[in-house]
């Protein structure tokens, strides 16, 4: 049996938006949540796209699994770095900074072998 909350969001993704590092860690090593981490809400959201660009330890967890299909898009197109770009630049301009950030996104595409992920970071600085 599979708990869904209001949103059609499963516990990954819960504990993926509260910054549950830890649970997120567990859900990733039990095959029994494997059907679950990239499962989409009713906004086309996988647990990665759940607001866990508040909590890089989560993202962290997530962009080192190759399990996690980093190229998803949620239900405005958007894959996870539009997301953190998009959050970074509105966070910027509310408090009337610039932002510079560095992105070091790497994706083996292997049809035998579905995605892997190596090398993928988010880096940003107040400029």
């Amino acid at each position: 049996m599979e708990l869904r909350n209001s949103s059609d969001q499963n516990i990954p993704h819960v504990a993926a938006r509260s910054g549950e590092d830890n649970l997120v860690k567990y859900f990733l090593k039990k095959v029994e949540f494997q059907m679950l981490i990239n499962q989409k809400d009713n906004r086309g959201n996988t647990p990665l796209l759940a607001k866990t660009y508040d909590h890089p330890k989560v993202v962290h967890l997530f962009i080192l699994d190759t399990r996690i299909n980093l190229k998803v898009l949620n239900d405005r197109g958007m894959t996870a770095l539009g997301i953190s770009e998009s959050t970074l630049e509105t966070s910027a301009s509310y408090h009337g900074v610039s932002l510079c950030y560095i992105y070091f996104y790497h994706i083996i595409d292997d049809d035998d072998f579905g995605y892997h992920n190596q090398g993928t970071s988010l880096f940003y600085l107040v400029c």
